[in-house]
């Protein structure tokens, strides 16, 4: 610079000096200063071209782009001809979005010069911005043939093959690009990113080492390996990795959204909330962050404040599609089920591959009864994501709750498949409907089924336990918690709530924990048997775990189990030093922390089915499930008031439809058919699901006037209609459950089938508590005959019903206090063994 400067003091109208003056000085970043000596050059030499291109490229860079334009024209007036000029402006004209004018620009500069690789690469460029991606990929390869060598071609082609998803020729573009120049930050990085997306972690990793070892301070760097460390639960490194980002540069909003992940991960609520808030502090429009805060905000169960947020979010994007999907979220929780729909509506519409929300929509539609809608729904995100257990398992349930069987084998065999390779988020519940899987048998099955759901759902499984068994204390009485959503007008507390009253106060301290979204009179009534009874709805797991460890549990029996609305997180942080798993769901959950015990009886769970559970088996002496004797039934209508005809035998069946299948309907048909004036009495159904019922009695020669619907009633006016049926006919494999109980307590005669799993033994556990063991049949055939026999057979069916009726009173399955007292005998010697360090099947 100094001789440039000599030399221009006895040559100040040198064009060939200032021109080499102000690259010098453009160089040492003196803008201004080459400006200058550009200028004079021009004045000096006017048709000399390179001062008019360098100064247009000078002043493109700083976005004077008028003045650059007017630059490049000036040479292109005197020199037509000019690849450079043509160059320039082309470019200029791409950064202000002059897009076709700018691909005019680069085909006139290869016209003249057509080998001239740097015009390729830019045309390669404005091609691939404007989707056309094969042409771009021929400007590349041009320009490769002429400079095999160059660096910016071989980015060019990485950027277009990841835009065309041909990743691992994407990746290889990278990595001859690096070959080349492999002091670049900028390629290690986007080659990390590539890899990133791409799920190869380790190679991504190694990738942003890369950067690292070239440039100690690249935020990119730092930032995008947080999530990789965070992504391989490598949460430690990941939050150091995110703060050393931010000790690079405070107001780094993309790295404290990162951390906010992180924390968030590591259940740090409080910590990650402040992340994200300083995130939105340094880039307030950022709708990623609000996203994150959101989810945030659900997890903590604070609703409101979440809908706030997503509302700012969808307010700068209107078209953001997880934000709606959250929104979605937040509706649901609050039971706005049609607005849900609405929002999950709208986030496929803007983004047809969002998994999540296709899962959502599907389940709100589900929450809906609307249950043909759903199945269209869970099956389209099979389509598009292709292996999904949830979405497969909910598509299987919805088409059985509307008792549409054709695709009912072909359902059964992918779920069972899935579960043999090891896929981790089948809702549990659903595969109980599975009679015969493939690979093993019932139970097996549903062992290997809960253990995968869990160890894939609930991360609180690894954390470390609430409750140190050994340092809790002992008190006179045994305080034992139930924790149910279910305090509300539902099937549980039509068993339980009898048995609750009964307790004994002065050995037993009763503590009810409800999340659940309703609240009702039954709830109010509920209360009354509890010392303690807390609303858990609005506290996030850890926190309802806190707080229930806080009580002083002894014994937390969890109603739920894998059944709707379950929050099975709570107890897998183990706030109490014994859990018990008991009536919700008939199974095992599969995972021993979840439940140290699970309560059954020598039918339900006899004693060589413990290999089948992760919990203990601690059996009742006579049945698991309790019953309120104290349950009115109200008055029994006439059969024109219910519906049915004068005449005739009624066989019922009021479950639930999605545990009817085609080999019991079939024989059920069957029966109408060989019992003269017979009729089938079943509860209402969604709409799709009785049509399909009334087509499949059809189908099997039967009138579907003679297959009667009944709508739903409140338990005291059912348990009354239900007497006037003749007999009960129980489903399979998922068998009758409180149903069982209702028709028993009305005194109607119940015929079922016993299966090898808990769900389908339930009514056989009944029928033995009452002596009725003759109406437990083993297999299809069996079960056909004994009904058929005592349908054909008017005195037989009336002695079982007079014996039934003598025995209700009598029998320990409607004797609450008694229940009562041995339940309390269970927990006494579930206690005692807690206490001495055992654990061994508890029996009478």
């Amino acid at each position: 610079m100094a001789l440039a400067q000599s030399a221009l003091a006895r040559y100040p109208r040198s064009a060939v000096l200032r021109n080499i003056a102000a690259v010098s000085a453009k160089a040492l970043g003196d803008a201004t200063g080459a400006e200058l000596h550009w200028r004079a050059a021009i004045a000096s030499q006017p048709r000399w071209p390179d001062p008019h291109i360098n100064l247009g490229n000078l002043l493109a860079e700083v976005r004077r782009y008028e003045e650059a334009e007017a630059a490049y024209r000036a040479v292109l007036e005197f020199l037509p001809g000019s690849a450079e000029a043509h160059n320039g402006l082309g470019t200029l004209l791409q950064a202000t979005g002059r897009i076709a004018e700018a691909e005019a620009a680069y085909r006139m500069a290869l016209k003249h010069q057509p080998k001239f690789a740097e015009v390729l690469v830019n045309l390669g460029v404005l091609l691939h911005a404007t989707q056309r991606f094969a042409e771009a990929e021929d400007c590349y390869n041009q320009a490769l043939r002429i400079r095999q060598e160059f660096a910016e071609a071989h980015i060019g082609m990485a950027s277009l093959f990841r835009a065309m998803q041909r990743v691992d020729e994407s990746v290889a573009a990278y990595r001859r690009a690096l070959a080349i120049r492999p002091e670049s930050v900028n390629i290690y990085i986007n080659l990390g990113s590539l890899l990133q997306e791409s799920k190869r972690l380790q190679e991504a990793e190694l990738a942003y080492h890369g950067a690292l070892a070239l440039d100690p301070g690249s935020l990119a760097a730092y930032n995008n390996l947080a999530m990789i460390l965070k992504d391989t639960k490598r949460l430690e490194d990941a939050e150091r990795s995110c703060r050393r980002a931010l000790a690079i540069w405070p107001d780094y909003a993309d790295a404290y959204n990162n951390l906010g992940l992180v924390l968030n991960q590591t259940k740090r609520f409080e910590e990650a909330e402040a992340a994200f808030r300083q995130s939105l502090h340094y880039q307030p429009e950022s709708v990623v962050a609000y996203n994150n805060l959101g989810t945030l905000l659900i997890a903590t169960k604070r609703y409101e404040e979440a809908e706030a947020v997503y509302r700012k979010a969808l307010a700068i994007r209107p078209d953001f599609a997880a934000g709606l999907n959250n929104l979605g979220n937040i509706q649901m929780g609050l039971q706005r089920l049609y607005e849900a729909e609405c929002s999950f509506q709208r986030a496929v519409r803007i983004d047809p591959l969002h998994f999540d929300a296709f899962n959502n929509l599907g389940s709100v539609l589900q929450d809906l009864k609307r249950f043909d809608a759903a199945e269209a729904a869970f099956r389209q995100m099979v389509r598009l994501k292709g292996v999904d257990g949830n979405a497969s398992g909910q598509a299987y349930l919805c088409a059985r709750s509307l008792c549409a069987w054709d695709s009912k084998a072909e359902d059964e065999t992918l779920l069972a498949d899935m579960v043999h390779r090891g896929v981790s988020d089948i809702p549990v519940f659903n595969l109980l409907s599975i009679a015969n899987p493939a690979h093993s048998s019932a139970p097996v099955f549903q062992l290997r089924a809960a253990r995968l759901y869990a160890q894939g759902k609930y991360f609180e499984l690894s954390l470390p336990a609430l409750v140190d068994p050994a340092s809790h204390p002992r008190r006179d009485r045994l305080r034992i918690g139930y924790l149910s959503a279910d305090f509300h007008e539902h099937a549980t507390m039509y068993l339980l709530h009898g048995v609750l009253a009964a307790h004994d106060r002065s050995r037993f301290a009763l503590h009810g924990y409800s999340y659940g979204p309703t609240t009702d009179a039954v709830t109010m009534k509920a209360r009354e048997s509890f010392e303690v009874f807390r609303d858990l709805k609005g506290l996030a797991g850890s926190a309802a775990a806190t707080l229930i460890a806080a009580d002083g549990i002894d014994i937390l029996v969890d109603l739920k189990g894998y059944t709707a609305n379950a929050r099975l997180e709570i107890t897998s942080l183990r706030p109490a030093p014994v859990i018990v798993s008991w009536l919700g769901y008939p199974g095992t959950l599969g995972h021993p922390r979840l439940a140290d015990y699970i309560i059954g009886d020598p039918t339900v769970t006899p004693p060589e089915h413990a290999a089948h559970f992760s919990e203990t088996l601690a059996l009742m002496p006579h049945c698991y499930q309790p019953n309120d004797r104290q349950r009115a039934v109200g008055r029994m209508p006439s059969r024109a008031e219910a519906g049915l005809p004068e005449q005739g035998l009624v066989f019922c069946s009021f479950n639930q439809s999605y545990k009817f299948d085609p080999d019991t309907f079939g024989i059920w048909c069957r029966l109408l058919d060989e019992v003269p004036g017979s009729v089938l009495w079943l509860l209402t159904a969604p709409a799709p699901a009785v049509a399909n019922l009334q087509r499949e009695a059809q189908a099997r020669g039967i009138a579907p006037e003679r297959v009667i619907f009944a709508p739903v009633k409140h338990m005291t006016e059912h348990l009354g209609r239900l007497q006037l049926a003749d007999l009960a006919l129980d489903t399979f494999p998922v068998t009758s459950h409180t149903t069982a109980s209702d028709a028993l307590w009305a005194g109607v005669p119940l015929v079922t089938r016993i299966g090898d799993s808990f769900v389908s033994r339930v009514p056989a556990s009944l029928l033995n508590t009452l002596g009725l063991p003759e109406l437990v049949t083993r297999d299809q055939q069996a079960y056909y005959a004994l009904a058929r026999a005592l349908a054909l057979d008017p005195l037989r069916l009336a002695e079982i019903r007079q014996r039934l009726n003598e025995r209700r009173l009598s029998s320990p399955l409607f004797d609450t206090l008694r229940f009562a007292r041995d339940l309390e005998a269970l927990y006494t010697r579930i206690w005692e063994q807690h206490a001495t360090g055992t654990r061994e099947l508890i029996a009478s």
